[in-house]
């Protein structure tokens, strides 16, 4: 689905739902399930949609939100800002960060002859940056963008 949005370069739509309608959308993801949960009683939850993809928006607003999410989102904006981006997703940390193609010091992992510097999105740090207990390269797999 990632490959199609970018492809056709389809617009991002925002949309807000009340609560139990947004636990309806989500009924078939236990996380986001949970984080809507943890949200109170009455407010709006934030979503967003592209193509046939849609998830929470709560990466705009602040909250809570997954690194899946959140690291796709990133890297489909470099994508359309013309910078080369692609995923890292491990089973062993349960995370997913982003990859760039950038000029910066920083934690990087080479593939394919690029070297993508390391992207944390769920912590407030700066592009380059992430933990120590993530920092071990061959844990990490790439899932590429296409061009």
């Amino acid at each position: 689905e990632m490959k199609k949005i970018i492809k056709e370069d389809i617009s991002i739509e925002k949309f807000v739902l009340p609560k139990k309608e947004a636990l309806e959308l989500m009924k078939d993801e236990p996380y986001k399930c949970e984080l809507i949960n943890e949200l109170e009683e009455g407010e709006e939850i934030s979503f967003y949609k592209q193509g046939d993809f849609t998830d929470l928006c709560s990466t705009f607003l602040g909250k809570k939100s997954d690194c899946d999410s959140r690291s796709i989102l990133v890297a489909i904006l470099l994508h359309q800002m013309n910078i080369k981006s692609t995923l890292f997703v491990s089973t062993e940390y349960s995370h997913a960060i982003v990859g760039a193609v950038l000029d910066k010091n920083g934690a990087k992992i080479d593939v394919a002859g690029n070297s993508y510097l390391l992207g944390e999105t769920t912590a407030k740090v700066d592009f380059g940056l992430i933990a120590s207990n993530l920092n071990d390269t061959s844990k990490w797999i790439n899932i590429q963008l296409p061009e």
